[in-house]
């Protein structure tokens, strides 16, 4: 059966990039501007402050006990997002089941079986970005384990040893970054599902969840609490 996508389709799924895409452009440009105080600006400060402190700690068993707490997080959700990526493949072979459940759903807009397929491969998409995402975040904590590993016991001054930790925070903080970015993939991904029953609930849903992070990384109590303990 043809595609039945509609303008209004167009506009969601349009709309939905955008919202996504421009979120992650505009956190990057902020991260980067000298005046933005953000949740990553400041977790960049700390990791920075966090290898300075480790560097002067004979024993680094509290420190590689955090890595580990970072590098298992990224792993549980490079294993969900696999997970994830299959069920949606086998959802492929499902369309027919899964366009009979959506049609008695109240306001449902009509739809084809094809329809349903190309909306769970754009989906998979998704989430194939989401998962090199968060297997680059991976990899770079990886890196900064073997910073950790390769760091000299004494350096010969303090300007060596606030160089050597400069390095390892911002391998640690591209790491947070691409994870932060990996996991705005995850929380997009469930506004996506409103389309599955109608355009406008997908604009609704993906415009709520733009608010929601936008307010946890620039307005929350968190950031605050943070800004202030930096400021100390």
């Amino acid at each position: 059966m043809p595609f039945s996508f509609h303008l209004l389709d167009i506009l969601a799924v349009g709309w939905f990039f955008l919202a996504w895409i421009g979120y992650n452009w505009m956190s990057r440009r902020r991260y980067s501007s000298s005046g933005a105080i953000t949740l990553s600006k400041l977790s960049r400060d700390y990791r920075k402050a966090w290898m300075l402190n480790m560097l002067d700690r004979d024993f680094k068993i509290i420190d590689t006990s955090l890595l580990g707490i970072l590098i298992r997080s990224v792993t549980f959700f490079i294993s969900g997002t696999i997970i994830l990526i299959a069920g949606l493949s086998a959802a492929l072979g499902a369309a027919e089941q899964v366009l009979e459940v959506t049609v008695h759903v109240p306001y449902a807009v009509e739809a084809t079986v094809a329809t349903v397929q190309a909306k769970f491969l754009i989906l998979i998409s998704v989430f194939v970005y989401v998962f090199f995402k968060l297997v680059w975040s991976l990899r770079q904590y990886n890196f900064a384990v073997v910073m950790m590993g390769a760091a000299a016991l004494t350096f010969e001054n303090e300007e060596e040893k606030t160089r050597w930790a400069n390095k390892m925070g911002i391998i640690l903080d591209r790491g947070g970054v691409h994870f932060n970015e990996g996991m705005r993939g995850f929380e997009f991904g469930l506004s996506y599902l409103g389309w599955f029953v109608h355009p406008v609930l997908f604009i609704a849903a993906t415009t709520l969840v733009w608010l929601v992070i936008y307010r946890r990384e620039f307005r929350s109590n968190v950031l605050r609490a943070m800004q202030e303990w930096d400021q100390k």
